[in-house]
């Protein structure tokens, strides 16, 4: 499942693909494998000239950016989905929030540019984001990252990609234990915000099966 991060905030701006993640539920290896793909590469788009791999959804939608990163990197992707950026702080919510650990940097820059209200204002240290304060620091990319169990430091849109897959972690971390009724749930409350050429049946499947897959050891690539 191609889950695709859309930048369409300006007026009459069909927007970009600024965060692109392939989630792959991998049941031989019981993994969770996520996939990130670098919003600046160059390459090959079907039909036009070559280009940025995020121009691709501002040409022609999912669709355009699905086949685009099949001819690029050799792969099959299933469905694709859609959270622009209205939709992410809804989506959290019904979540049930994040929690994260900021550096000085990362919190500076998230009560600057998050637009929360300056009254829960964030520190350094480990703490819950709002969902506001959660889709800026999604989109992190001037502070460096450093991996919490590694230590090993990320820059530039190495680090805004990880901190991506870190919250995508951090979902799969809140709902681990969670039954089936619970995550249906929740899913009907992120549902209405989506947009997927997943049937209403396909995603009631995921939910049924979610259960053994938040089991799974998640892997991150990029």
């Amino acid at each position: 499942i191609l889950l695709l991060g859309v930048d369409d905030y300006q007026p009459n701006d069909v927007g970009r693909s600024d965060s692109m993640m392939l989630i792959s539920l991998d049941k031989r290896h019981q993994a969770i494998k996520v996939t990130s793909f670098m919003r600046d590469m160059y390459l090959s788009i079907p039909g036009y000239a070559n280009n940025r791999i995020n121009v691709a959804y501002s040409l022609g939608g999912a669709p355009l950016l699905v086949k685009t990163i099949e001819k690029n990197f050799g792969v099959d992707i299933d469905k694709y989905v859609i959270i622009d950026f209205a939709a992410f702080p809804k989506i959290i919510e019904a979540l049930g929030g994040i929690e994260v650990t900021l550096s000085a940097g990362e919190a500076d820059e998230i009560n600057r540019k998050s637009g929360e209200d300056p009254a829960l204002a964030v520190t350094a240290g480990t703490q819950k984001l709002t969902s506001k304060q959660a889709r800026y620091y999604a989109r992190i990319r001037m502070q460096e990252y450093t991996d919490p169990e590694t230590g090993k430091v990320y820059y530039s849109d190495y680090g805004r990609t990880k901190r991506q897959r870190h919250v995508i972690d951090l979902v799969i971390q809140n709902l681990k234990g969670s039954d089936v009724n619970t995550l249906l749930g929740v899913a009907n409350q992120v549902v209405p915000y989506i947009i997927s050429n997943m049937s209403p049946d396909e995603i009631l499947q995921v939910v049924y099966d979610a259960p053994a897959y938040l089991g799974y050891e998640m892997k991150e690539l990029q």
